[in-house]
């Protein structure tokens, strides 16, 4: 029974990996993280592609820039514009809210 499940588990990972796959991604967004990256053990596959879908904004199209760009920070309020803009485009998967305001100089 265990080895059912365990098949059941790995034919459902493998075709997680093939669906993916067959997603549209971003391929400047690839070429561009490689060209940043000085050597392959300071990347991660997870990290290195941005997959595309039609009407989810993505971080450069709401920022202007890649996420990861070497000497660009990307301030809250920008993260936080950001996540507002996938909530429009995807309120059924994501959700924001507010749970705390900085007050006039720098404190809760």
């Amino acid at each position: 029974m265990k080895l059912v499940r365990i098949c059941a588990l790995a034919a459902a990972a493998a075709g997680l990996v093939i669906t993916q796959t067959r997603q549209a991604q971003d391929e400047e967004y690839a070429k561009a993280v490689k060209e940043w990256t000085t050597r392959p053990e300071f990347s991660s596959p997870l990290v290195d592609h941005l997959p595309l879908k039609s009407g989810v904004p993505t971080p450069r199209e709401v920022l202007g820039y890649f996420i990861g760009e070497p000497k660009k920070l990307t301030y809250t309020a920008d993260q936080q514009r950001f996540f507002r803009q996938l909530e429009k485009a995807l309120p059924e998967r994501v959700r924001t809210m507010t749970i705390g305001k900085v007050k006039k100089g720098g404190t809760f």
